[in-house]
């Protein structure tokens, strides 16, 4: 994410920006206002030493959590704000406008200002071909074709090909250059495993797996058909992996079900039935978007028949499902218990807390390879069978 908080902030002129807001805010106590990923990004590469900070506040830290640090600032919980009296709260997400609002209606006495002045244009189409092209190259993907008018770029490896977008290269970036599913604990040559791709998205990860010699299969579960449809023209221009790869246009959930989302089409990695993933991560996008009917299924009923008739084994369970990690593994560990004993890995994000994920699973059955709680509160991590 940094090269786009980078771009972001050079389109915006920030630098210029935040050396006048400093000396406008040279007297002022100031209260931060969002501990996400982008004020992360900031806080390392700008100085921002001269103000005379009092504390961070975000709607994710409960009241117990005053007087912790978070990024060396001391935390004050959003109902605390109040008692310590800022002269100015300083907002440091991307998208504020909507958040300065709700502000200015609670802290009707006090001065609320964006720490990066939001930029409609520069937030529209974050890369240039260029960019995209210049980044998969350091992995070895090159362009093969770019249409100006829906912006999509088809790169390939010569074993891959892949089709992403100067709109939305994130996860592209991710599983072939940063390599995010390359498992830690390694994988047995001697042995033959099978993928479940829960939050497939455009299936990149499938394919990062399905080209792996001793992968047999990889189920994959998309709940947005649009994005699972795009999904199936990137596996088309792959007849080397298709056939290994056999995806979904349904999620799934711990029950039966149907749910309108509001599809964001600008940041499709993102779509979710949740909305603690949506409050905790991106509150201005609530509301946003195209509105879709998409279809959730009952876990233990869709994976047990794929399990047992596949007979699969040696599975490694990857999930990004934005939040409905939780519904999801509740559900199997009512109702299949016994798909745990055929699952050596699970990879992926727990996005509303890591401990609650990690205990929802058979207890000394698993271990933690690792576990990175990041910024935004989003957990990377991997666990092996012990």
């Amino acid at each position: 994410m940094s090269e786009m908080f980078e771009l972001y902030l050079e389109r915006a002129n920030f630098a210029s920006y935040l050396n006048e807001i400093k000396l406008k805010l040279a007297e002022k106590s100031v209260l931060l206002y969002g501990a996400g990923l982008f004020f992360e990004y900031i806080n390392k590469c700008f100085d921002l030493s001269s103000f005379n900070i009092m504390g961070i506040s975000d709607k994710k830290f409960a009241d117990n959590e005053q007087g912790t640090y978070f990024l060396n600032y001391k935390v004050i919980p959003v109902s605390k704000i109040n008692e310590n009296k800022p002269d100015v709260i300083l907002v440091t997400t991307i998208k504020n406008k909507k958040i300065i609002a709700s502000l200015e209606k609670e802290f009707k006495n006090t001065e609320i200002l964006p720490l990066v002045s939001e930029n409609e244009e520069a937030y529209k189409e974050y890369f240039s071909i260029e960019d995209v092209k210049s980044k998969l190259e350091k992995c070895n993907f090159f362009l093969k074709n770019y249409d100006k008018n829906t912006k999509e770029a088809m790169f390939s490896n010569g074993d891959l090909t892949i089709l992403t977008d100067t709109q939305y290269p994130w996860i592209v970036y991710e599983i072939f250059s940063d390599k995010i599913y390359e498992l830690e604990s390694g994988l047995d040559e001697n042995i033959e495993y099978n993928v479940l791709d829960i939050g497939a998205n455009r299936c990149y990860a499938s394919l990062f797996f399905a080209q792996k010699p001793n992968v047999k299969s990889v189920f994959a579960f998309e709940l947005v058909k649009h994005t699972a449809d795009f999904a199936r023209r990137i596996l088309e221009l792959n007849p080397k992996y298709k056939d290994k790869i056999h995806l979904y246009d349904f999620g799934l959930g711990k029950e039966n079900t149907t749910v309108t989302i509001n599809m964001l089409l600008h940041r499709d990695g993102c779509n979710t039935i949740n909305n603690d993933f949506l409050e905790s991560y991106m509150p201005e996008e609530i509301g946003r978007g195209v509105p879709q009917v998409c279809n959730v299924k009952k876990a233990s009923e869709v994976l047990k028949p794929i399990i047992n008739d596949n007979d699969l084994k040696n599975i490694i369970l990857k999930i990004d499902a934005e939040g409905a990690e939780y519904d999801i593994f509740e559900d199997l560990r009512d109702n299949f218990p016994e798909m745990f004993d055929r699952v050596s890995v699970i990879i992926g994000d727990a996005h509303l807390g890591f401990e609650r994920f990690f205990n929802l699973l058979p207890e000394n059955k698993f271990k933690v390879v690792y576990a990175h709680k990041q910024a935004d509160g989003c957990c990377p991590f991997e666990i092996s069978k012990i």
